[in-house]
């Protein structure tokens, strides 16, 4: 957004094969933004994916150091489709 003077970011993932196409994916991390008052938060996600020719499908679940908006009772999770080329 207009303003954001950007941020470092550090991560670490692991990334395991558990049964054929089936693995495991964890990381931890840590943003440190940039700019006068700006904060740094530490982050971490563990999740499965599933591969598939070109295609790798993801779900993961978020964990931050950030305190959650809005609802507290809703979970963090994100899916994703990637394809590689």
């Amino acid at each position: 957004y207009l303003g954001h003077r950007g941020a470092t970011i550090a991560e670490l993932t692991w990334h395991r094969r558990l049964v054929d196409a089936l693995a495991a994916d964890v990381g931890w991390g840590m943003v440190s933004n940039w700019g006068h008052g700006s904060g740094s938060y530490r982050f971490a996600n563990a999740g499965l994916a599933y591969t598939v020719g070109d295609w790798r499908f993801s779900a993961a679940r978020l964990y931050s150091s950030l305190p959650q908006r809005g609802n507290p009772s809703l979970q963090r999770w994100v899916a994703g489709v990637a394809w590689s080329f």
